[in-house]
This record gives structure tokens, C-alpha cells and sequence, in this order.
């Protein structure tokens, strides 16, 4: 009698890898989804245009000097080198600006209750503009994610809600980047009074000046010294101390 081995069927997926392997021999990587381009904002509604024109000059200054600032920091920076920068420019311009403002979150409970959150929980605004009912939110970080525009959203909804700032409330998250220099502007479409949205539009985005185009580079790897070679072995064995002449 022939012995026999229950019959396994392969998966949807190893069923595919096998396809794949008959002709490449190894299994083809998925394609990855082609993000969808950003809608012009001459598509938007009209309240969102109205908006945008209602405060143009104010937010393009700020993207102005933003964009200045980076090119100045030609071998970048960190987060806090950028805001003491915009911090000072924007105070020279006659703006009123609050640095790091901790905010006390809260929550709405089941019961409808709404409770601040214990144990000094809170968020840190970098820049508030008060007057303006502005928000400035930095970064400096390879690529922006749902992260980040998931902070300023949060503190631009403690504001709206526990504020007298209201629907006012607006923000700007500013990614001085590794890469790019990225602006974005953020208030909320009061289409419906009853359910305010927040709304996003990317102001500017700006290539970093490369490092090869301001720093001179050039390889020694290849290159022997054999005319110093033996006072350089002299001093790798300890045998003579670097005197005041090669320092």
C-alpha cells in the first residue's frame, strides 16, 4: 500500500509568490500606493477662499521669515534654534508672541461630563500669538506624519473648545526639516456652526540648500604620506610626542 501525505493548499498569498517565482525566481515585492496629489485650493469651498484671502498677508509674512530662517541655518539646526530665531524676528515686527504655553488637556466622559486630565497632564504650544488666536507649532524632523499634524490639531482643539479663542482658533505647523523647509496653515471651516472642521493647506515647500553646494569635499583614502611615514608611525607607537611645530 502507497503511503499518502493530506494535501496542503497553499494561501492566496503563496499562491502568488509561486507565480511570481516561475519567472524572476524570487517573489515580487508589492507596489507600494501612490499617495494622491493635495487638491488645488481653487477647488475649495468658498469659505475656505474667503478665509484664505481674509488673512493672506498675515500668514505669508510669517512664511516669509520662516523661509529666511532656514536658508541662514545653512548646516541646519535643532527645534529650539529655529523658535528662538522666529521668536525674534516676529518680536521685531511688532508681534505679540507667547513661548512654550502649557495647556491643560481634557476629556468628555460617557456620561457627557467633561473632566481636565489628572496628574498635570498637558500640552506645550512653542509659539502662541494671542492676539491673532494663532498657534505656531515647530518641528525639525526628517518628514512631517499624522503625528505631528495630530499634536496641533489636539491643542487647536483644547483651544476652541475651552477658550474664549472660539472658532478663531487657528495654527501653523512649521517642519524645518532635514530635507525641506515645509509651512502648513490650519483653521476651521465653520460651513456647519454645529460641527466645525479643521481644514489644512500647504503654503510652501522648500528644498534645503545642499551641503556639497557650500563645503568643499575631496578623498585622502587613497593617498600615502611615505615621505613623513616614519615620524607618522612614531607617533601612532607612542615613541614621540606631537611638539609645538605640527600642532
Amino acid at each position: 500500500m502507497i503511503a499518502t501525505q493530506p494535501l496542503t493548499l497553499p494561501t492566496l498569498g503563496e499562491h502568488k509568490n509561486q507565480i511570481n517565482k516561475k519567472s524572476t525566481g524570487k517573489p515580487k515585492k508589492e507596489k507600494k500606493a501612490k499617495k494622491a496629489a493635495i487638491p488645488s485650493v481653487a477647488h475649495a469651498s468658498s469659505y475656505i477662499r474667503e478665509h484664505l484671502s481674509s488673512c493672506i498677508i498675515q500668514i505669508k509674512v510669517i512664511e516669509a521669515i520662516c523661509s529666511d530662517i532656514y536658508k541662514k541655518f545653512q548646516f541646519s539646526g535643532k527645534e529650539h534654534h529655529y523658535q528662538a530665531a522666529l521668536e525674534s524676528e516676529l518680536r521685531d515686527r511688532g508681534f505679540l508672541i507667547q513661548q512654550e504655553v502649557a495647556r491643560l488637556l481634557h476629556y468628555k466622559k460617557n456620561d457627557g461630563y467633561t473632566i481636565q486630565l489628572p496628574h498635570d497632564i498637558r500640552g506645550r504650544e512653542d509659539l502662541v500669538m494671542p492676539k491673532r488666536f494663532l498657534i505656531l507649532e515647530l518641528k525639525q524632523t526628517g518628514k512631517l506624519t499624522d503625528k505631528e499634524f495630530n499634536q496641533i490639531c489636539r491643542y487647536m482643539d483644547e483651544r476652541r473648545k475651552y477658550t474664549d479663542w472660539r472658532n478663531n482658533t487657528r495654527g501653523m505647523l512649521i517642519n524645518f526639516g532635514d530635507n525641506d523647509l515645509e509651512v502648513w496653515y490650519l483653521f476651521f471651516d465653520c460651513t456647519d456652526q454645529n460641527n466645525p472642521k479643521i481644514v489644512r493647506v500647504l503654503l510652501l515647500k522648500e528644498e534645503k540648500i545642499p551641503l556639497s553646494s557650500i563645503v568643499s569635499t575631496f578623498d585622502a583614502t587613497n593617498i600615502v604620506y611615505t615621505e613623513n611615514q616614519e615620524e607618522i608611525n612614531s607617533f601612532i607607537k607612542g615613541s614621540q610626542i606631537i611638539g609645538s611645530k605640527t600642532q
